[in-house]
Order: structure tokens, then C-alpha cells, then sequence
């Protein structure tokens, strides 16, 4: 069983805060959520535990809505709400992404981590395709990504571009040769 969706909107001082956890899917009046909401708006998705196919249609629909007439940040983005700003180009609207959990895996140990990666210290230099090395929390092995990088990350190419002014549309996925041969047997 799934949470029901959870809004909490607290004005703060030069900005909205709306913390959002549970289920988005396509019972949730995405518009009643976003209602009245005007200016700076920081958007928290940490506990999003997945969306619908329409719970997500309908969040890409609204955020396109709401940049028209707000800034929007989202903050502590949860793995689910990523998955689908991957799946979606318009699912951000205009709104950038500040920070959000990321998957790693210690191999020695076998525990999973979802590690909350700041966007302006941990891509400030960095080629976007590429996650950053992590210790584990509890000890001093690298901790190893557990994602496709490229995949995973392409949100963030398309967030950087449309703030350079190179974003054109939809990416084209960057596919390495090698890994666009290949044998039939290996289907």
C-alpha cells in the first residue's frame, strides 16, 4: 500500500515553501496543490515516493503553468521525482533542480545509499554525465554509483543548457559505439 499524497505550504520569508511526500498519481488535483502560489517557490520532493504515468502528465502540465508566473526551485528531490524529469523534458517546467538523492552502493558490504548531491558543489566542475565519488557513511570504501550515469544524469544537461541558452529541445541520447553494435545472438 501506497502513502496518500501529503502538501505542506508554509510561507517563509521571501519565498514558498511546499513540501510534497506520498503517491502522486492521477487522483491528486495538481492545480488545487499549486493554487494561489505567486513569485519564489521552492518545491521539496525528498518523501515523492513514484508517480503515475497520469499523476506525472499532470505535474509536467501544471510546472509548465506555473513558470509562467513563478521561479521555481525544487529541492531534496526524491529518486522517483528524477526518474520522471529524466522521462519528461517539460516535467521541470522552468525549474531548476538545487539538489536531489542519488543511488550508490557499497559493494564490500552490500548496503544501499540514496546520498543527497548538491548541484552547485557536486557538478560545479564537472562533466554532468558523471557521478561524484562518494565515501560510505559508515566507513572509508568508495562508495560505487548505482545508475547509468549518462542516463541518470541527463536532467542536469538539459537544466545547464537551457540556462546557457543552447537547449534546442529533447536531447539525443550519446550512445558509444561499441555499445550501438550489437550481435543478435545477444538479444
Amino acid at each position: 500500500m501506497h502513502a496518500a499524497l501529503k502538501v505542506d505550504r508554509t510561507n517563509k520569508k521571501g519565498y514558498t515553501l511546499v513540501v510534497v511526500s506520498g503517491v502522486v498519481d492521477g487522483a491528486v488535483d495538481v492545480e488545487r496543490i499549486f493554487s494561489g502560489l505567486s513569485g519564489k517557490i521552492i518545491i521539496e520532493t525528498a518523501k515523492v515516493e513514484r508517480y503515475t504515468t497520469t499523476g506525472a502528465n499532470a505535474w509536467m502540465h501544471y510546472a509548465k503553468k506555473l513558470s509562467e508566473s513563478c521561479d521555481i526551485t525544487y529541492r531534496k528531490c526524491s529518486y522517483a521525482f528524477i526518474e520522471q524529469a529524466n522521462l519528461l523534458s517539460d516535467f521541470l517546467g522552468s525549474g531548476k533542480v538545487e539538489s536531489f538523492y542519488a543511488p550508490y552502493v557499497n559493494f564490500a558490504t552490500d548496503k544501499e545509499y540514496m546520498i543527497l548531491l548538491d548541484v552547485n558543489e557536486h557538478f560545479k566542475d564537472r562533466d554532468l554525465l558523471e557521478a561524484p565519488p562518494l565515501p560510505a557513511p559508515d566507513d572509508d570504501v568508495a562508495l560505487e554509483f548505482d545508475e547509468d550515469d549518462a542516463e541518470f544524469f541527463a536532467f542536469l544537461r538539459i537544466q545547464f543548457d537551457k540556462e546557457s541558452g543552447v537547449y534546442k529541445g529533447d536531447l539525443i541520447a550519446q550512445i558509444d559505439s561499441e555499445e550501438a553494435i550489437v550481435e543478435i545472438d545477444d538479444l
